[in-house]
């Protein structure tokens, strides 16, 4: 019998991920069929057995250690956030589920032994395969947290003054919660994302320059124009290298050479008088091995 551990909100379900992942790390502490701490040894399979048959009555909820328990119970557990009333589950909660069974039977042959394990590996396994097989919603990106807007990022734009000095000055500056929600807010009241700044710097260069991740995506998946260069004639995606550099993230560029209509080489301008391979060369001088993400993201 699988016994039902459901959250009551999201909220719930996010503590209770954290604290199977928790008691997962803790050398000294096993999951149980509740999903909640048990310090000490494994249980026997007689005193497991006890639990077994004492769980069947109704309304009793023991908490078992047996391994082919836990091992239902928690794909039992990703199941039920899943479906349509609690689609909670993401491809995150996914792979750490999967890794506490995967670690489960490490803790297993540490506590028995291997012929301990070989009893009950399969069940595991068939309880990774269920987890494996869920349909889990993507993921949330790296990005800002989410959080309450806050009025004051989306004031009263009253002239094509107010408009330009809130979208170069403000949404395009610090990535926030609300920047895409504050882009919206410029476009609606006029703003371009091809527009350019009182310096003549495009859109999408001042949000590159500012690491802007958030914003430099909106913009590029709104059409906004890569092939533009700088007031210095530096191009888009000499920026986009530079975000990337200084981040560690390459998404952004991903994106962007995955717009380009046309392949990158390393005579490929970046620069004024500069080739890709002319900035590999100073980059890989200052530090090298700097430029291998970079070059991955390139294809290059």
């Amino acid at each position: 019998m699988v016994h039902h551990i459901r959250a009551k909100d999201e909220n719930a379900f996010r503590d209770t991920i954290g604290n199977i992942e928790r008691i997962n790390l803790d050398a000294s502490k096993h999951l149980t069929s509740k999903l909640g701490e048990k310090k000490g040894k494994l249980e026997g399979w007689f005193v497991t057995f006890l639990k077994d048959l004492a769980s069947l009555l109704p309304g009793v909820h023991m908490a078992r250690t047996s391994p082919k328990s836990v091992a239902k119970a928690v794909a039992q557990f990703a199941k039920d956030h899943a479906d349509k009333k609690h689609p909670w589950l993401t491809t995150d909660d996914q792979a750490k589920l999967e890794k506490v069974l995967v670690d489960l039977k490490g803790k297993i042959k540490t506590a028995k032994n291997e012929a301990y394990l070989k009893k009950y590996e399969a069940g595991i396994d068939k309880a990774i395969g269920i987890i494996k097989s869920l349909k889990a919603k993507p993921a949330p990106g790296p990005g800002p947290v989410p959080g309450p807007s806050d009025p004051a990022n989306f004031p009263e734009l009253k002239t094509p003054v107010d408009v330009k000095r809130y979208f170069f000055n403000k949404v395009l500056q610090e990535e926030s919660a609300d920047t895409e929600k504050m882009l919206e807010h410029a476009i609606a009241n006029g703003s371009k994302v091809n527009d350019k700044s009182s310096g003549g710097d495009p859109a999408i260069i001042v949000a590159l320059t500012n690491n802007n991740k958030t914003a430099a995506k909106f913009l590029i998946n709104h059409q906004a124009n890569i092939q533009v260069l700088s007031p210095l004639n530096y191009p888009v995606l000499y920026f986009a290298m530079e975000m990337a550099k200084k981040t560690d993230d390459t998404e952004v560029l991903e994106l962007i050479v995955s717009k380009r209509k046309s392949a990158l080489t390393l005579e490929s301008n970046v620069g004024p008088g500069m080739t890709l391979k002319a900035y590999f060369e100073n980059e890989e001088a200052k530090q090298a091995g700097s430029t291998a993400k970079i070059r991955h993201a390139l294809n290059i």
